[in-house]
């Protein structure tokens, strides 16, 4: 790889300024001074030459400048002839004078170079380290990292891959990051002037870096594949105890009116009879509803309960749900004007009749629960509120979690499968604290005139 050097054109052009400055301040100088002791001046252009550009530069400063010197202001002007001792004594300290300026001079500008480097350097490391850590993926912050790469190696452009096997473009330059291992590709342009040691130093340190970013991505993959298996655990152990539990009592009524209806020797009057075949109707729609949300709620977590979105009136939904309930218990209030959602009506539905269901199961029975509707611009509001024990605080906190049974028992799916269906149709759920006085939950949908305003603001 070529060194990056400074340009050649810039670095003669501005020595043969210096020499020519210092060149003028001697014959003004000349006059009043002997010119034995103007010689030493010219070390005010080798200074600042050893300083920009190197030593190099530096030295062939000095020898001009004394050439320079001795042509232009020693006895017998115009030649290179030096008479006197005195004179060649005057010439070889000026020499040795300007060279051990230039080597020093030129060691503190290696030095300041380095520094500035290494700062560079560091500040390099701390910008892609920062990256790393908030990003996800390792490919996502390359790019940043490749802008941040060239500026600091001052190249055109610098491409940065992971792990992958090196396939340049045509022309195209590349290095290795290897940390124990290839970890990524540096590439870069083929008439790029490279300074081979920061290059090194750059390229280790950052294939450090991608080496415990990669080795940190592959541990949070491993880390989320382990928490799907703990959670998907323990939700078969909640639907094996859901099964257990819930299934088994009207597993348990049905069987044992059958055999009821079944055994001769009980003597049944038509009465009788009527009770048991109502208890296995009874027991059937139980199951029927518990299965119904087991499979509800399997799609719900599968993604699979996307929602036929069309324009309904409320009063609609609402009155199809009250009519899977005891419609005679509900008091509902409806403001004037009927608001329109833009929903899946039979998914709203479903919602609707959990959430009075849920309401009904909690209240007395001779207290109606409340439906209330209102709207505004924000949307259209549902809430139903029952008169019953309440919900205690503890409980609030993972009402809405499926197989979560508390104080008010059920099989802990109806309000899950409600928020569930109201969050995939664009709406919420939620609980309102009602000080005590009974549960309360409100059912917020989008009206059809904000869905159609945000159609209208994608397009």
């Amino acid at each position: 790889m070529r060194s990056r050097r400074p340009p050649w054109g810039r670095a003669v052009g501005g020595s043969f300024l210096a020499l020519l400055a210092v060149t003028g301040v001697v014959a003004l100088l000349a006059p009043f001074a002997p010119n034995l002791s103007l010689g030493v001046i010219y070390l005010f252009a080798v200074l600042p030459v050893a300083a920009l550009w190197g030593i190099s530069y530096a030295i062939a400063v000095s020898l001009v400048s004394m050439a320079s010197f001795v042509w232009l202001f020693l006895p017998r002007l115009h030649s290179f002839s030096v008479q006197g001792w005195q004179n060649w004594v005057a010439i070889a300290t000026y020499l040795a004078a300007a060279l051990l300026i230039a080597v020093l001079a030129s060691d503190a500008r290696k030095r300041a170079l380095a520094a500035t480097n290494r700062e560079r350097e560091a500040k390099l490391v701390a910008e892609c380290a920062s990256a790393l850590l908030e990003s996800t993926r390792v490919d996502d912050s390359l790019e940043a990292m490749s802008d941040w790469i060239a500026r600091t190696l001052e190249l055109r452009g610098v491409r940065v891959a992971s792990d992958a096997e090196p396939r340049p473009a045509p022309g195209e330059r590349w290095v290795e990051l290897r940390a124990g291992r290839r970890v990524g590709v540096l590439y870069f342009e083929p008439d790029e002037l490279v300074d081979e040691e920061r290059l090194i130093r750059v390229a280790t340190a950052i294939a450090a870096l991608l080496a415990v970013a990669l080795e940190r991505e592959v541990l949070a993959e491993e880390a989320l594949e382990t928490e799907a298996l703990r959670r998907a655990d323990v939700a078969k152990t909640a639907v094996l105890h859901s099964v257990s539990h819930d299934l088994h009592s009207p597993l348990t009524a049905i069987r044992a009116a059958a055999e009821g209806l079944r055994n001769d020797s009980f003597a049944l009057d038509a009465a009788d009879r009527s009770l048991l075949v109502g208890s296995i109707v009874a027991e059937t729609s139980r199951l029927q509803r518990l299965v119904r949300n087991l499979l509800d709620l399997s799609r719900l977590e599968a993604s699979a309960a996307a929602p036929q979105l069309d324009v309904w009136a409320l009063d609609e939904i609402l009155d199809s749900a009250l009519g899977a309930t005891q419609r005679e218990r509900v008091r509902v209030v409806l403001p004037p004007d009927v608001p329109v959602v833009h929903v899946d009506a039979s998914q709203i539905e479903r919602v609707l009749v959990n959430l009075i269901e849920n309401a009904l199961r909690f209240s007395p029975d001779d207290v109606p629960v409340e439906v209330a509707v209102d709207a505004d611009e924000g949307g259209v509001r549902v809430t139903v509120k029952d008169r019953g024990p309440g919900i205690a605080i503890a409980e609030s906190a993972w009402i809405f979690d499926p197989f979560r049974h508390g104080e008010r028992g059920g099989s802990g799916l109806g309000l899950a499968i409600a928020r569930g269906f109201a969050e995939v149709n664009g709406g919420t759920l939620a609980l309102d604290d009602d000080s005590g006085r009974g549960a309360s939950f409100t059912l917020t949908l989008p009206s059809a005139r904000a869905a159609v305003l945000a159609s209208e603001a994608l397009v």
